[in-house]
């Protein structure tokens, strides 16, 4: 990923002032909706956006997501600055609600399953860029992400990389 992308992802959640997260995460515009792709390196998050980006669908960053906690409570993704560059064309969408987060498994058979709020919130916060040391910056993204579970699908999405994700994606971003 080029490094100017990293530092206006920095930049845009400076700017948010503590309403959200920037997560090691890739994500992709389903159905008018964002899914989060979390998974550790290699683990597909970027095959991912970018098989639904080449299927017509949006992809709204690579490697790293922020997450925007709006007033009103609703959850939005935010697409990452500099990301078109990636697939050579301008997004459309820039920020979107939330659907859902996704942590991916690659295997067989093709299924999403529904996982618990505390798994949910450990997996989320251990692919935060920001350090875990005992700061008032992690209480406040330990807090956050808490907010992003519990408004939020989780699910685990096992996929393998020759089948077309699409279907179950844009089932679960219309739900």
């Amino acid at each position: 990923m080029p490094e100017r992308t990293s530092r206006a992802a920095r930049a845009q959640m400076a700017a948010l002032r503590g309403r959200g997260l920037l997560v090691h995460a890739s994500s992709a515009l389903v159905a008018g909706r964002a899914l989060l792709f979390l998974a550790p390196s290699g683990g597909g998050k970027s095959t991912l956006a970018g098989r639904l980006h080449v299927m017509g669908h949006q992809a709204m960053g690579d490697d790293e997501t922020a997450l925007i906690i709006r007033e009103d409570g609703r959850i939005d993704a935010l697409a990452t600055m500099g990301f078109q560059v990636l697939f050579g064309r301008p997004l459309e969408v820039k920020c979107a609600p939330l659907a859902a987060v996704c942590f991916l498994e690659k295997g067989r058979p093709i299924a999403l399953v529904e996982v618990g709020k505390t798994y949910a919130l450990y997996r989320l916060f251990r692919s935060l860029w920001t350090p875990g040391t005992a700061s008032p910056e992690s209480v406040r993204d330990l807090t956050n992400a808490g907010r992003i579970v519990e408004r939020t699908r989780c699910v685990i999405f096992r996929w393998p990389l020759e089948e077309d994700p699409s279907a179950p994606l844009e089932e679960l971003a219309r739900s």
